[in-house]
């Protein structure tokens, strides 16, 4: 990673066992702007997670860490414009599961129009169901058809 990604990342709090094995897991840190590093805290420092919350979340998932902005827009699309989450719903989620920005946002999207127009169910039940079963987020639309 580059070094003024490195200082910046070692200044907010994390270790060097930390960095190293971000670099070992994704590679995508390599090439990653500090600018877009920064970005990308501030985004979840903005969903209510603090400096400690960040920091272990990134640690489980380093993918967060380089996240693209289109990614970002894509999700809380669907989490604040279609299912109406809160910041502190997010939050919550993000606790249960750290995928909920790192895995397909069109997967989610079909699983969200599979279950709204083929099954009938309202937004806001979608809405408990996700709150209630956060992996979904993580599944492909194939893997709900046969569980739904």
């Amino acid at each position: 990673m580059k070094d003024e990604i490195y200082e910046y990342l070692m200044n907010y709090g994390f270790n060097k066992e930390n960095l190293d094995r971000f670099e070992e897991l994704n590679e995508d840190i390599y090439f990653v702007s500090l600018d877009k590093v920064k970005e990308n805290i501030n985004f979840f420092i903005d969903k209510g997670l603090n400096n400690k919350e960040i920091i272990s979340l990134a640690n489980i998932n380093p993918f967060i860490l380089t996240l693209s902005s289109k990614r970002k827009k894509a999700f809380d699309d669907i989490y604040i414009n279609k299912l109406n989450l809160s910041n502190e719903e997010i939050k919550n989620l993000l606790n249960i599961n750290n995928n909920i920005y790192t895995c397909s946002p069109l997967e989610f999207d079909k699983i969200i129009d599979y279950l709204n127009k083929n099954k009938s169910y309202s937004i806001d039940n979608i809405k408990q169901i996700i709150l209630n079963n956060p992996n979904i987020i993580n599944k492909k639309i194939d893997e709900i058809i046969g569980i739904i």
